[in-house]
């Protein structure tokens, strides 16, 4: 597949001039001028001390001033590229076109909402360069929409570089960053041919998985730290009153048990995917759900009982697995009725609520 192959639903309006760049930046946008937010990210990327960077920018067909602000900056700064997606196609499609135009050593992804320290890449680069590592994960600290820094800075899990083997991939599944918190080899995405699921949202943890099983070797670097904004219009923010998000979130659940089938580790991995499916998405998706106020009408538009068949045909062993072995009691049930009864699940969440909030109250 070649570059130009893919490049049929977008305009490149603005190439860089960067020759051989050493990390490919990605940043999808969309609407982010009218929330403020577009500048202070582009600055960042600009304040990198590392200066053999391009910066892909892929505008999302935004409604608001984002494109001009791109190529505002674009004619300004020689490192950047911008493409105009023809029609809006969410991130994960904006993701692949800025990939299938990345010539660096090194991928990264940075969000339009969000802000990067000065020497993030350069500590990332040199990390990955001395270890010899397919994958280095950096820290990350939350910030507002004033841009004002909150919480403690969240490290990486490992302090060394090391190579994966059977137990330490597993861990990483468990407790892995987000996709925007590495920096990835290139070749980790052209040479298996690795993509993000494209018009749905939750696109990044398929994806992110599917690396997993092609890095052998990870480092880490907590001196990098990424800024992820909070804001109201973020995905996570807006999931429990969106019934479409909600759906997409367990389609994208099941695309990492169906992903690690086709690519022929499923049967090595199944017990950590299956306890990652049922923990990570179901339990939480119905949480996240319990906790909406329109739980009722979410409730009514989606189909629990296809959800409930396919976790009983594709995960028919749970209390065998060792995972959910190693829960509390009180976990294993919640974990046995969310997969037999979501709707049981939910009602008993919302009675749970309920008792939580009325012995607050007294």
């Amino acid at each position: 597949m070649t570059n130009q192959d893919t490049l049929y639903d977008c305009d490149i309006l603005i190439k860089n001039k960067i020759k051989y760049p050493c990390i490919s930046v990605i940043v999808p946008v969309y609407n982010q001028s009218r929330a403020g937010f577009l500048v202070p990210c582009l600055d960042s990327l600009l304040a990198q001390t590392l200066k053999d960077i391009e910066i892909i920018c892929i505008d999302d067909s935004s409604e608001d001033d984002s494109l001009n602000v791109l190529l505002d900056y674009a004619k300004k700064h020689p490192s950047f590229t911008v493409v105009k997606m023809k029609e809006n196609s969410r991130q994960g499609t904006a993701r692949n076109r800025g990939i299938d135009l990345a010539k660096g050593k090194y991928i990264a992804f940075v969000d339009s909402d969000d802000m990067i320290s000065s020497n993030y890449f350069e500590q990332l680069y040199h990390v990955a360069e001395e270890t010899h590592s397919d994958a280095v994960e950096a820290s990350f600290q939350y910030i507002d929409e004033n841009g004002n820094t909150f919480g403690s800075i969240s490290k990486p899990h490992e302090n060394k570089a090391h190579a994966l083997d059977h137990a330490s991939r597993e861990h990483l599944i468990l407790s892995h960053g987000m996709i925007w918190s590495y920096l990835f080899s290139s070749s980790l995405f052209k040479e298996n041919d690795i993509r993000f699921p494209e018009k749905i949202r939750y696109e990044d943890t398929p994806t992110l998985i599917r690396l997993f099983f092609k890095i052998n070797r990870i480092a880490s670097c907590s001196k990098s730290v990424y800024g992820y904004r909070q804001s109201k219009s973020s995905t996570m923010a807006t999931t429990p009153n969106d019934t479409k998000a909600i759906k997409e979130r367990l389609a994208a659940a099941k695309m990492i048990l169906e992903n690690s089938k086709e690519d022929g580790v499923y049967s090595s991995y199944q017990d950590v995917l299956d306890y990652y499916f049922l923990k990570v998405y179901l339990i939480n998706t119905l949480y996240i759900i319990s906790e909406n106020d329109n739980s009722s009408e979410t409730l009514n538009n989606m189909d629990f009982r296809r959800l409930s068949l396919y976790c009983k045909n594709h995960i028919p062993n749970v209390i065998r697995n060792p995972f959910i072995r190693q829960m509390s009691f009180r976990q294993r049930l919640s974990t046995i009725i969310a997969i037999r009864s979501p709707n049981l699940y939910l009602s008993l969440r919302k009675v749970i609520s309920h008792i939580g909030r009325r012995r607050k109250s007294n």
